[in-house]
């Protein structure tokens, strides 16, 4: 149902039929996909509808003023973004200390990274 009337909004602008037993899909959805289209379609959606959804009675007539208001597209598919992934730091040797003192201690790693920065801080820096 997202893609066919994403489809007609954007490329066939053909009129949007709603059958009873389908499931309304939230402005909200629509302009993140009509976003995901291209950089310029995002700039549009961003200044026009996300702020002016709100002021439609139904989603139908949201959808109606998008496929008036948005220019005809070329088909092509739309790459979904998703949220880049942080990258897993290899782990030290410091890192592989904690892991084992704390398993062997019975102690949290938090709690041994504590003691090895209290120890740093109150080790004699001189040995007379």
């Amino acid at each position: 149902m997202l893609f066919e009337v994403l489809d007609r909004i954007l490329h066939s602008k053909k009129k949007i039929e709603h059958n009873i037993g389908d499931e309304p899909i939230h402005p909200y959805i629509m302009n993140r996909w009509i976003s995901m289209y291209s950089t310029q379609l995002c700039t549009v959606i961003n200044n026009t509808g996300n702020w002016l959804y709100g002021v439609f009675d139904t989603h139908q007539q949201y959808y109606k003023f998008l496929q008036t208001f948005l220019p005809r597209v070329a088909t092509r598919r739309i790459h979904y973004i998703k949220k880049s992934k942080k990258e897993q730091s290899k782990p030290t040797d410091e890192t592989n200390d904690v892991d084992v003192l704390s398993h062997n201690l019975e102690l949290s790693k938090r709690e041994i990274k504590c003691l090895i920065e209290y120890e740093r801080q109150h080790r004699p820096t001189s040995t007379n």
